[in-house]
């Protein structure tokens, strides 16, 4: 999904409604949690074959993948994960 899409679908709904994160926790009953989206920014990310999937690059790593990021738990200007 790209910024464009995200604006077309958040466009339908109401300004003032809360917005949070869905993913899988992970569990044996696959339970589904909706931590609050604290913090929006632009960060770079590069493919870590380990987890086969992207990964947040180091604040030095040079990258040109930048994307933009929904953090959840954000305290004092530190993502806590």
């Amino acid at each position: 999904m790209n910024v464009r899409e995200l604006i077309e679908q958040l466009g339908h709904h109401n300004p003032r409604q809360e917005v949070r994160f869905a993913y899988s926790y992970g569990d044996h009953v696959d339970r589904k949690v909706t931590p609050t989206v604290e913090l929006v920014e632009v960060r770079g990310v590069h493919y870590a074959p380990y987890v086969q999937d992207y990964q947040l690059a180091r604040s030095e790593e040079p990258t040109e993948n930048a994307v933009v990021l929904m953090h959840c738990d954000y305290d004092e200007g530190r993502v806590l994960a």
